[in-house]
C-alpha cells in the first residue's frame, strides 16, 4: 500500500511533472506563489485530514451544480496539496489511492480575464454563466496524468474547426452541426468530449450541449444535460478509488 506522504507523492511525481514541489504548510509557499492562488487554498493543506466543509466553501459558487462529485470527494479524497512544477502555474493537488496506489487530481487557480486566449473570446461570453463560473473556481480542473476526467484550461479549450481535430472533409460535410462554433472542454480519456455548439443556427437558438464521439464523429449526441453528463462520468472516474479513512470509520 502506498503511504500518503510528502516524500511518497513527491518521488511519485517526479516521472511526470518537472521540477515538482508539494507544500502542505501555509508558511511554506513561496511569495511569487501565493500571489497566484486562490486565498481559499490556505486552509485546505493536509495529508492526513481534509477539511470538507472548507472544501465545499472553495467550491461554493457552483455547488448546486455539482454536488454529486462533491459527495464522491467526501468520502475519497485523501488529502490535497498545494504543486509547483515548472512551466505550469501552481496547482490545488487532490491526492487519492487507487487500488492503494497513488493517483491525483489538479485544480489550476482561478480564470483571470487575460488569461482567455484571442481564439476563444468570440464563444466565452456566449457560454453559460454556470459554467464560467467553475471557472472562477478553477481554470481547468482533472487527471493531472492527461487532460481529461474534468474541464480543460481556457488554453487547451479547442474549436472542433482546428488542425488539432483534423477532420476529414466527408465527415465535416456530415456533421449535424456548426463545426466552426463549436468548442471542445472536457476528455472522458476515451473517445468522448463534452463541448458546445455556440452558434444561433441550431434549432435551440442558444448554447448547444453535446458529446462528440471522435471514434463516431458524424454522430454526436446534441442537446445533452451538460451538468448530468459532466457529474456522471467524473463521479464514475472518482467512485473507482478507495474510500478515505474518515469515510471508513463513519
Amino acid at each position: 500500500m502506498s503511504q500518503i506522504t510528502k516524500s511518497n507523492i513527491l518521488n511519485y511525481l517526479e516521472n511526470y511533472c518537472y521540477n515538482p514541489q508539494l507544500i502542505t504548510d501555509i508558511q511554506d509557499i513561496p511569495q511569487d506563489v501565493l500571489s497566484k492562488i486562490s486565498q481559499s487554498w490556505l486552509g485546505l493543506l493536509s495529508l492526513e485530514e481534509v477539511d470538507f466543509t472548507k472544501l465545499r466553501e472553495l467550491w461554493q459558487p457552483i455547488l448546486h451544480r455539482v454536488e454529486v462529485i462533491i459527495e464522491d470527494l467526501e468520502s475519497r479524497l485523501q488529502g490535497l496539496a498545494i504543486l509547483i512544477e515548472d512551466n505550469k502555474p501552481p496547482s490545488l493537488l487532490y491526492v487519492f489511492l487507487n487500488d492503494e496506489e497513488l493517483y491525483y487530481h489538479r485544480g489550476f487557480p482561478p480564470l483571470q480575464e487575460q488569461e482567455i486566449m484571442e481564439g476563444i473570446k468570440p464563444f466565452w461570453s456566449k457560454l453559460p454563466e454556470d459554467l464560467k463560473k467553475l471557472y472562477t473556481i478553477n481554470n481547468g480542473w482533472l487527471s493531472l496524468f492527461d487532460l481529461s476526467m474534468g474541464h480543460k484550461p481556457v488554453d487547451k479549450i479547442s474549436v472542433l474547426s482546428s488542425t488539432e481535430w483534423n477532420l476529414e472533409p466527408e465527415v465535416i460535410r456530415n456533421l449535424p452541426l456548426n463545426y466552426t462554433k463549436t468548442i471542445i472542454l472536457f476528455a472522458n480519456g476515451g473517445s468522448g468530449y463534452i463541448g458546445f455548439e455556440l452558434s444561433e443556427d441550431n434549432e435551440m437558438k442558444k448554447p448547444r450541449p453535446l458529446i462528440f464521439w471522435s471514434n463516431k464523429p458524424t454522430e454526436p449526441d446534441l442537446d445533452i444535460k451538460f451538468w448530468t453528463i459532466f457529474n456522471t462520468w467524473i463521479s464514475i472516474d472518482l467512485q473507482s478509488k478507495d474510500y478515505n479513512q474518515t469515510w471508513l470509520e463513519e
